[in-house]
């Protein structure tokens, strides 16, 4: 099967696996582990580094104790990081519980997460998504949360357009999320005159939506967000 083995116990036994170290397991058909006890035993995962586990199709760990979870297909992680969902990356010492999240860890115990959504051919009132069709999370315990929103729509075969930043800081108490105090929206560019509008809605668990309408009936719009949320367990 084009397979290849190399150290003690190390196993590769699927097509076109390759494993190299002291008890190093690739088993998904093209996967590759390399270091003592690397673990890929899906397709395509790649894991690099002891104790390093790409336990989901097209993932990738990559360093001393790197992980993905089962299912979190396409995810990333680094040393030490734990990816939990699909196409998130981990950066070291980090975990990433939620789709489409890049997560690195402060000291303290505090993360960093980043995300991208978005939404095309989109007439009226949307709420954007990542490549996961997911809107952006919060962890999935107790924390508060700085965000920074940077949102922009524009319409097709049109010069209408907005441009919004959007701060605000938010409380998920492990069931519901709520806005503290009131958030700040900076208008960038508006050719709409108030038409179109881009805003943050929160409600029942730890998503936080971002919501779009472009005021316009019949029209279609392309939208497009970055959040940035500085993170803290409570």
């Amino acid at each position: 099967q084009y397979s290849v083995a190399v150290g003690r116990n190390a196993v590769a036994d699927q097509l076109a696996d390759v494993a190299v170290g002291s008890a190093a397991t690739a088993g998904g058909s093209l996967s590759i582990a390399i270091g003592s006890s690397a673990d890929a035993r899906q397709v395509r995962s790649v894991a690099i580094g002891q104790a390093s586990d790409a336990n989901a199709d097209s993932a990738v760990a990559l360093g001393a104790s790197a992980e993905v979870w089962s299912g979190a297909n396409g995810a990333v992680a680094l040393a030490g990081g734990v990816a939990k969902a699909a196409y998130a990356v981990a950066l070291p010492g980090a975990t990433a519980e939620k789709c489409a999240v890049i997560a690195q860890k402060t000291s303290g115990g505090g993360h960093v997460l980043r995300w991208a959504g978005g939404k095309a051919g989109a007439n009226g009132a949307v709420l954007l998504i990542d490549q996961g069709n997911s809107e952006f999370k919060l962890p999935g315990t107790e924390a508060r949360a700085a965000l920074e929103v940077m949102a922009v729509g524009a319409a097709t075969g049109s010069s209408a357009s907005i441009a919004v930043r959007i701060t605000a800081c938010v409380y998920y108490n492990g069931t519901t999320t709520v806005i503290l105090g009131t958030p700040v929206t900076t208008v960038l560019y508006d050719s709409t005159a108030g038409g179109a509008t881009i805003a943050l809605a929160v409600g029942a668990g730890d998503t936080v939506s971002v919501s779009c309408n472009n005021g316009l009936g019949g029209v279609a719009w392309t939208w497009a967000a970055d959040i940035t949320a500085a993170v803290v367990p409570v």
